[in-house]
Order: structure tokens, then C-alpha cells, then sequence
């Protein structure tokens, strides 16, 4: 982990890549943990901005400290679900660490990643068009909207204060138009090629006569039919509302030509659901900053979970 430092002093980074392997760990049967000794809260603006709060009670049922500053396995706080995150020695195996773990691929943590609605790199995260906050970096905690003077802090503090937050990059599980997102796993999916376009389709015309956005959704990554998908909040709104259906067009080679897709949202058990402000009359009444409390296990419990000790 990098220390703080003074503006513009010398900074040495030694690649250590060669002695050293970062192994993520997590139970996949146990996306969330509903122990009651910490509450993650949440500071929910009417922009549709989400904050998670972290003050020095919640610091240290985390650890007692920053990343890094004690040894042993680290809670990955992007997602209450994501697991831990252990720097081992090179060739280490998982087995090594824990006898209750077996090694997975790539791919299985691309899947874990994408139900808990976490990007990594530029595949997720496309350069020159990915907006943090669009992205739920601010789920996440990877934005700081109270620091000044950097690199897109008018942007940032336009989305939390004023604009509204019309675009989430969402948690998506990808099916055919016969079969229901909760049978999607039974049947294999190919890998569909990235910015896919999204339609949402009403199945009524809705009442206030509104035209179609020309903000498009568009299906991010994916991988076994679940992925990451940049969508109108609106747009799943009517989704969850039964009003409208997601969906796409793409030949998966049955021979028929192109099969219709459906994809349906499934935000992680544990994202909070504050009311934007534009939703109500009451909402915009709300002051900006309401909490939302969503229960999750201790430094403690999590690694009884995971059966291992802290060294």
C-alpha cells in the first residue's frame, strides 16, 4: 500500500510481482451476510448519488485501520459480498491458505465481480466514456465528493448536488425471450460482444406520453449470462414495475437468425434503494444526506465465515 506523502516529494515503487500473488476469496453460496454487529449505512442524496458512511466506529469494527496498515486477509469493500482479498507469497495456493477453499478461474471471479456490480479495468470502465458515479463507483466508496481541487470535482459535485443521476451501471442477468431470469443458469450462453444496444420495450404505452430518450442502454461485459449494463434508471424503474421488458437482438448461431434477449437487473441484496428526488412530492421535501442502514458481519465473523485467523 502506498503511504501519503508531502506534494511533489520523491516516490519509490518496487515491482513486487514476482514475490508476491493477490488472491481474492469469497463463498459464492453467500452473496451477502445479515450478521447484525455492523451496520453499513448510506448517505442517500436526491440526485441518486449513494455515499457509503464510514466514521471511526464503523472504521474499526473494519479492521481498526486503513487497507494495508495490518497483516492478514482484507475485507474487499467494494462490495458487501465481494469477499476478501489475501497478498501471499508467489506459488501459494488457496488450499495453502485455507483447506475450506478451492481454486477457481478467471472467469469465476469475472462472474462474482459482475453480481456484485464491480467493474475492473478498461473493459468495464471504457476511457473518455465511463462517468464514476454512472459506473456505482460511489456504491462502492470510490468516490470522494468532499475533497477539492482535482480532476472532474465540478462534474462530481454537479452530479451529488444538481443533476440528476439518469444512468447505473447495473448487475444484469442476460436470458432468452422463453425463459425466466431465475432458470437462466440452466442453459448455457455465449459470450456477447461488448456495447451491445438495449432496448426497453413497453408493453403498454406508458400514460404520460413521454418520447423515447435518445440516451441509449447498452450490455458493458459479460461472461456465462450475467453481466454489467449501463441503463436508464427510468428505464429499470418500468422494468420492476412489470411496465416494459430490456431486450436485444443477436444470432447465437440456432440456425433461425437473429434470437431475441431479454436482460433483467438484479441489484445485489445489499445496494440501498433511496427515492430520487424527481420520483415524489415527498422525496423532494427530504433533506439531501438521508441514512439507509444495511446489516453486514465484522472483521471477526467474516473470517470465522471464511475459516481463517487474523496473523
Amino acid at each position: 500500500m502506498l503511504k501519503r506523502h508531502l506534494l511533489r516529494s520523491k516516490l519509490r515503487i518496487r515491482d513486487v510481482s514476482a514475490e508476491y500473488d493477490v488472491w481474492a476469496m469469497w463463498n459464492p453460496y453467500q452473496l451477502t451476510y445479515g450478521l447484525e454487529t455492523e451496520r453499513r449505512r448510506w448517505e442517500c442524496h436526491g440526485t441518486g448519488v449513494i455515499e457509503p458512511a464510514f466514521d471511526q466506529e464503523t472504521e474499526a469494527q473494519w479492521g481498526s485501520g486503513p487497507w494495508g496498515s495490518q497483516p492478514g486477509p482484507l475485507i474487499d469493500r467494494r462490495g458487501v459480498g465481494l469477499g476478501l482479498r489475501v497478498l501471499a507469497q508467489k506459488g501459494t495456493k488457496p488450499r495453502q491458505l485455507s483447506p475450506a477453499f478451492d481454486e477457481g478461474t478467471a472467469e469465476d471471479y469475472r462472474v462474482h465481480r459482475y453480481l456484485n456490480g464491480v467493474p475492473e479495468g478498461n473493459d468495464d470502465l471504457q476511457p473518455t466514456h465511463a462517468f464514476p458515479a454512472n459506473s456505482s463507483l460511489d456504491i462502492m466508496g470510490a468516490l470522494c465528493f468532499k475533497k477539492g481541487c482535482h480532476l472532474g470535482q465540478e462534474h462530481l459535485s454537479r452530479v451529488r448536488h444538481v443533476n440528476e443521476l439518469r444512468r447505473r451501471l447495473y448487475p444484469v442477468i442476460i436470458h432468452r425471450s422463453n425463459e425466466s431470469a431465475d432458470d437462466a443458469w440452466r442453459t448455457s450462453k455465449p459470450n456477447f460482444p461488448p456495447n451491445l444496444e438495449i432496448s426497453s420495450r413497453y408493453i403498454q404505452e406508458p400514460a404520460d406520453g413521454q418520447p423515447a430518450s435518445r440516451v441509449k442502454n447498452a450490455l458493458v461485459s459479460n461472461a456465462r449470462g450475467v453481466g454489467l449494463a449501463m441503463l436508464r434508471t427510468e428505464d429499470v424503474d418500468a422494468w420492476e414495475a412489470g411496465e416494459s421488458v430490456l431486450e436485444f437482438d443477436f444470432d447465437a448461431g440456432s440456425g433461425v437468425g437473429m434470437d431475441k434477449w431479454h436482460v433483467s437487473p438484479s441489484k445485489p441484496v445489499w445496494w440501498p434503494n433511496p427515492v430520487r428526488e424527481a420520483d415524489s412530492d415527498q422525496a423532494k421535501e427530504r433533506k439531501a444526506g438521508a441514512v439507509e442502514s444495511v446489516g453486514v458481519g465484522s472483521v471477526e465473523e467474516l473470517l470465522a465465515l471464511y475459516n481463517l485467523e487474523k496473523s
